[in-house]
């Protein structure tokens, strides 16, 4: 009986904890009427096709889905992301892999306006941290998504970077070491 209370204490703060860490990230002053209003059409993928082309060199196998709490975070993995800013939610999320080898480069080719948003590990991030403080027209997010929040520590420290993107290419150059571990949320303008 005693574990059994111990267990409904724990899953009970565990709740509490999201809810709380739910509508902190909720507050802030965020746009939130311009950020929930795009829906993405039915067929997700054709979507992505028309309008986003990602060049990953070294190549790798990667997919798109919608940003919203319990999507998986990269393909090679089961963590999901938990706790998540209120601009991301709905849009679209490109899930690489989770360790990206050292010199992986990004190449993102828009076919629309689009707010781009790129977040990664703090600190096992390829390098990631120097290559943003370079690139012209990032700036850095005060809020960034959070993973895999109830096992420890891992998912808790990402740095986001947005960038208001024209249409055109954009690219990020390639990581310096091994782990770039990121992920990108595509949201497109709306006039």
């Amino acid at each position: 009986m005693k574990n059994f209370s111990h267990t409904a204490v724990l899953i009970f703060t565990r709740y509490i904890v999201f809810i709380l860490l739910t509508i902190c990230v909720g507050v802030g002053g965020y746009k939130i009427n311009r950020y929930l209003k795009f829906r993405l059409p039915a067929n997700l993928q054709e979507y992505v096709k028309d309008s986003i082309k990602i060049t990953i060199t070294p190549a790798y196998e990667y997919s798109f889905s919608l940003m919203n709490v319990g999507v998986i975070q990269h393909i090679d993995r089961k963590f999901t992301y938990d706790v998540i800013p209120r601009e991301l939610l709905e849009g679209i999320l490109f899930q690489g892999i989770h360790k990206p080898p050292k010199g992986t480069q990004i190449s993102i080719d828009l076919k629309a306006p689009m707010d781009v948003y790129f977040f990664f590990h703090s600190n096992a991030n390829g390098g990631l941290t120097q290559i943003f403080k370079t690139l012209q027209g990032w700036e850095i997010c005060k809020t960034a998504p959070k993973y895999d929040i109830y096992n420890g520590d891992h998912g808790l420290n990402m740095i986001m970077y947005h960038l208001k993107a024209k249409k055109g290419r954009y690219v990020i150059p390639q990581t310096s070491k091994k782990r770039a571990c990121f992920s990108i949320v595509f949201k497109p303008i709306n006039k």
